[in-house]
């Protein structure tokens, strides 16, 4: 069992677990289980379909809330550049995806003085991932 770890995020130790684990893989000829254990920066995201063969899934995602306070559009648009950067860099092929949206949009109910804001903010956020996911 190898253990990769760091004593914060962005520092590369997903990108490097990710590797160790094909190295091993491939040299081994041996099924390698990569399990991500940081709920808060963990993004491991390739899942070998089966051993041996070519095909795999990759499965990536983008978050950036603190963004929204600045202007939803450029945040939504950060995001989807971000889940397809790390689609890429683990293998991916930028012209096979397919892309979800799990929106968690608060201040929108009826009665709260903000909910125009609110939707406003959906609205250019929504715009965003429509711009760039028909660019990419």
């Amino acid at each position: 069992m190898e253990t990769v770890f760091g004593a914060k995020g962005g520092i590369g130790k997903t990108t490097i677990a990710t590797n160790l684990a094909a190295a091993i893989a491939h040299g081994t000829r041996d099924s390698v289980v990569l399990i991500d254990l940081d709920p808060r920066f963990g993004d491991a995201g390739i899942l070998l379909a089966h051993y041996g063969g070519r095909a795999g899934i990759v499965l990536s995602e983008g978050i950036n809330p603190f963004f929204s306070d600045i202007d939803t559009y450029w945040m939504a648009a950060s995001v989807v550049d971000l889940a397809v950067r790390r689609v890429v860099a683990v293998g991916g092929d930028p012209g096979f995806l397919a892309g979800l949206d799990n929106f968690c949009w608060p201040g929108v109910v009826k009665d709260l003085p903000e909910r125009s804001h609110k939707l406003a903010q959906l609205v250019r956020a929504n715009q965003a991932l429509y711009d760039y996911t028909v660019a990419y």
